[in-house]
């Protein structure tokens, strides 16, 4: 009880502050009994040449291994030493899990790196709280730097699969053979009697080789990769419980515009677009919650008042973990494996000039905008067009027009349902998410530029501001953001989650297709999204023109919260 008081304190202290953070937030939290997260990681492998897609499944957990559902995102680094960032990664958590991938950098040394992975709840815990685990990496095109390698002589030795540690539980895993011929179909069979054992797991099908480590990052494994890291700049320390935080201040030479109680706007445009309005703090901090998926790595952001001009605005920067306690090793290489590595790169260069006939693909996602499903939408292609908006709006939208202040100026004013009532509110009026305040502007806008127009009658509440009305409009291929660009108004570039990916998967149920397509993958299968909520579990794969030992390597947690780790092989000649 006392985990489950604490928590809801720490959710309804940032529910109060939804968009905007007090001074006072970061002793606040501080003082409080946080949650405690781990987190395992599942690699498909802990060597790669530069060039070669690193695959994972992360598992975030609670102090009893079962999903948290506190984090809603995690982050992972690759560092070459403890100043030196290789790359950086932000994923969606959903229920304590995430997947993602990268390619590895073509101008890195071969050495040893670290990978480090967290979540910023886990940041805050005294525990350890930061996953650290080394990947060799090898780069073929470049000198060795005997800084960063060791040299060793003598036969390699191959790793046998069977040494690893094997934990099936109650599984009962079949194969439809333990031979197999090139671009022969796999068919695995994953059954159990006992459905406590279901749960979410990730496979890997991989061949092995002599480059094979005993260092991949296992669930069976994750604790003894834990450690406890501190943050050494003054990022902000706040645990994302309710989407990722993008926070920041503002800041302005003009002793007449304001800095507390300032309303602004944050706008990612995109095809499903991202808008939030939130106020700064008396110090001029802001902060927002994304809670949704989007992919545009930019954001445009305005000061909603009359000297939104004259700020500026800076975002927070991400924590920088202070390494300075980790051992950077070096690589031992043996210098028999020239062989070796030059036939690896020469395949991974056949299989990159053909990528585009294997390609690893988005997944789709449709979420709807911060309004949902209300009012009615114009797409204006069902009418006759017109040359400017402000005749469409008189011949097409009969819910909104422009009219004519005082000075002359325009303003859209949304009819209210009750019209006899007039409302002394504005209308919020959008362009691919991005606020318009000049409306002027609009009046001769290009119409043909803008393919539907959303209008929503009622008065609307948002983000502490009150509307009359709301007005959406959306251009065709994004043709406003590269307007407000070309204007001067540049995107402020944001630190975006990853998006989920459907991985290649091999299909030669038609091999005169592929004919002359040449085939040496090694990763012959990857799905990071392994449900399992019955007692039987199928997938299959091809092989590939590599010939050699693979692994099948399951990995994940039961529903009550116990890892397990399933190995298998076969051959492929």
């Amino acid at each position: 009880m006392k985990f489950i008081s604490y928590l809801f304190i720490v959710k309804a202290l940032l529910n109060l502050w939804n968009t905007h953070a007090q001074p006072n937030n970061q002793s606040i939290i501080d003082s409080v009994d946080l949650p405690t997260e781990s987190i395992a990681l599942h690699f498909n492998s802990s060597l790669y040449f530069v060039g070669e897609r690193a695959l994972y499944k992360m598992y975030v957990t609670t102090s009893t291994n079962t999903f948290s559902n506190h984090s809603n995102a995690a982050y992972i680094y690759l560092y070459a030493n403890e100043d030196e960032e290789v790359l950086r990664q932000k994923i969606r958590l959903d229920n304590g899990q995430g997947a993602g991938d990268f390619v590895i950098p073509s101008e890195i040394e071969t050495g040893l790196y670290k990978l480090v992975a967290y979540t910023k709840l886990g940041l805050l815990q005294k525990e350890p709280n930061v996953f650290v685990t080394d990947i060799s990496i090898i780069n073929p095109y470049q000198p060795i730097n005997l800084e960063r390698v060791s040299m060793e002589l003598g036969q390699p030795e191959i790793k046998n699969p069977q040494d690893h540690t094997i934990s099936a539980h109650s599984f009962q895993f079949k194969i439809n053979g333990r031979s197999f011929s090139k671009r022969e179909l796999v068919e695995v069979e994953l059954s159990t009697m006992q459905p406590s054992v279901c749960g979410s797991y990730s496979v890997s099908v991989r061949k092995t080789d002599a480059f094979n480590t005993d260092n991949i990052p296992s669930v069976l494994n994750s604790k003894e990769k834990l450690q406890r890291l501190d943050i050494k700049n003054n990022a902000p320390k706040l645990p994302e419980l309710r989407g990722e935080i993008i926070s920041g201040s503002i800041s302005t030479s003009n002793i007449d515009a304001p800095m507390a109680n300032q309303p602004i706007s944050l706008s990612i445009p995109d095809r499903d677009f991202v808008f939030k309005i939130g106020r700064t703090d008396a110090q001029g901090r802001f902060q927002f919650h994304i809670n949704r998926l989007y992919s545009s790595n930019e954001a445009f952001f305005y000061i909603m008042n009359e000297w939104s001009e004259d700020y500026s605005i800076s975002l927070d920067k991400e924590p920088i973990l202070d390494l300075s306690n980790l051992r950077f090793d070096k690589l031992t290489l043996n210098a028999n494996l020239e062989n070796e590595i030059i036939n690896r790169s020469l395949k991974n260069q056949i299989e990159d000039s053909y990528a585009v006939a294997k390609p690893n693909t988005k997944k789709t996602y449709k979420t709807l905008p911060f309004y949902a499903s209300q009012g009615k939408t114009y797409s204006l292609d069902d009418y006759t067009r017109f040359p400017s908006l402000g005749e469409t709006f008189v011949e097409i939208i009969p819910d909104a027009s422009f009219r004519k202040r005082k000075n002359s100026d325009y303003y859209i004013r949304v009819m209210a349902v009750n019209d006899f009532l007039r409302s002394p509110f504005d209308a919020l009026v959008l362009i691919d998410g991005v606020p318009i305040q000049n409306h002027t502007s609009l009046y001769n806008y290009n119409a043909y530029d803008i393919t539907s127009i959303h209008v929503i009658r009622d008065k609307y509440y948002y983000g502490g501001q009150v509307f009359q009305g709301v007005v959406a409009m959306v251009s065709k291929e994004n043709t406003f953001v590269k307007q407000i660009q070309a204007s001067g108004k540049n995107p402020t570039p944001l630190f975006n989650p990853e998006l989920q990916k459907n991985y290649f998967k091999a299909d030669y149920t038609k091999p005169e297709m592929f004919k002359y397509i040449p085939d040496f993958r090694t990763q012959l299968y990857w799905e990071p999204n392994l449900n399992i909520s019955s007692t039987k579990s199928e997938f299959n794969f091809y092989t590939s023109d590599e010939s050699g030992t693979y692994e099948i390597i399951i990995e994940g947690f039961t529903k009550n919260g116990e890892p397990v780790r399933i190995l298998e092989t076969f051959e492929v000649h």
